[in-house]
């Protein structure tokens, strides 16, 4: 499968669900897709009770689909679950027939431990997946304190430059793609690169700051292959 075998639309998902007391009822058969590396990084527990992270597709049989980015655990009550392979990354899939609650109960446990590891998946190393577009970025976090009890950011001007800082121009990734940006129909037809804020080879411009983390080699490599053309204050102050 391809994020292009698929089409957004919010519209035609929400008319597929129901709230039905405190559940969040199917009325025709859905699909959820999560990463399957969430179930190894703790966010997504697929036993006898299935817990996932609200950070998930809702897919339609008919393949619309619409992204959720709630930084709960969601308890779900899937008719069958498997996997599919999205532009070569491995998604656990969640089947619900005509009736199965998506979610169980809309009214999720308040946990302040679950920004972290989801800033660390998404914004630290870049592992998006394949249902969120750059403009879903700022909104990850934008709701974690009233959700979680931990803010993000005590504006969401920082979460827009968070956002920002994480694409880059697909010609060239040392480069923001908001500084050659001129439509947003750009979006569609050159969608931006999305490097991390733990990647030191496009995320650093200095060969001090490439070198003086913990990933030396990358480092290494991309300070010798892209040097920088000038220096930066923090390194005229380290060699003096």
């Amino acid at each position: 499968m391809r994020k292009s075998d698929y089409i957004r639309s919010k519209e035609r998902v929400d008319s597929c669900l129901k709230l039905v007391g405190e559940a969040l009822v199917a009325l025709e058969p859905l699909r959820v897709q999560i990463p399957e590396r969430f179930a190894d990084r703790g966010l997504a527990l697929i036993e006898d009770v299935t817990n996932i992270l609200g950070f998930m597709a809702i897919i339609t049989e008919d393949n619309f689909y619409a992204s959720c980015t709630q930084t709960n655990m969601v308890r779900t009550e899937p008719d069958r679950i498997g996997k599919v392979v999205v532009d070569n990354v491995r998604y656990i899939e969640l089947h619900y027939d005509k009736g199965s609650k998506v979610i169980a109960n809309v009214n999720l446990v308040m946990n302040d431990n679950l920004p972290h590891p989801i800033f660390t998946e998404h914004w630290g190393k870049a592992k998006i997946p394949w249902y969120y577009d750059q403009e879903d970025l700022a909104w990850m976090f934008m709701n974690t304190g009233r959700d979680n009890g931990v803010t993000i950011g005590a504006d969401p001007a920082i979460l827009e430059f968070g956002a920002g800082r994480l694409c880059r121009n697909p010609d060239d990734p040392t480069k923001f793609y908001r500084e050659q940006l001129g439509s947003k129909e750009l979006f569609k037809t050159k969608p931006p690169v999305i490097v991390g804020f733990k990647n030191v080879s496009y995320g650093a411009n200095n060969f001090s700051t490439k070198t003086g983390g913990s990933f030396y080699s990358p480092g290494q490599t991309s300070a010798l292959a892209h040097p920088a053309e000038r220096n930066e204050r923090v390194e005229w102050f380290l060699r003096q």
